[in-house]
């Protein structure tokens, strides 16, 4: 494939990026039991692969705004509404409180994945395992 300049190809490293995280997504609902260990999966693969995602990300949206406005950007809903998921299929296989304010829940797990992604070397260095 050609692109016609850096920032065609930039827009299409970043596609790229997004499918493969979907991919993972995907696999994870496939080969998990229950929330806890896709929970956790999650969390792991933050670890092992996100800190040099995060650079980039940060890189993209000081230099190239809009590529990660309207790429990256938008991926804050779409998470909220996987999390939202995950969390009513934890009520149904009977692992969290259908008491939970499940909305709550959410704020508070992406809140915590923003903050690993953004400052890494917390969750890095402290090896929370």
């Amino acid at each position: 494939m050609n692109f016609s300049n850096k920032k065609e190809l930039l827009a299409a490293c970043v596609d790229k990026m997004i499918e493969a995280h979907n991919e993972f997504e995907v696999e994870l609902k496939r080969t998990t039991s229950n929330i806890i260990e896709e929970i956790f999966i999650m969390m792991s693969n933050l670890d092992e692969h996100f800190h040099c995602r995060t650079k980039f990300e940060m890189d993209l949206k000081r230099f190239y705004p809009d590529i990660y406005e309207d790429k990256i950007g938008r991926q804050y809903d779409s998470a909220y509404e996987k999390m939202k998921t995950m969390l009513q299929k934890g009520v149904e296989q009977g692992i969290i409180s259908p008491d939970t304010n499940l909305d709550f829940a959410v704020f508070l797990i992406l809140e915590t994945i923003y903050n690993i992604l953004i400052r890494p070397e917390t969750f890095v260095t402290k090896k929370y395992r």
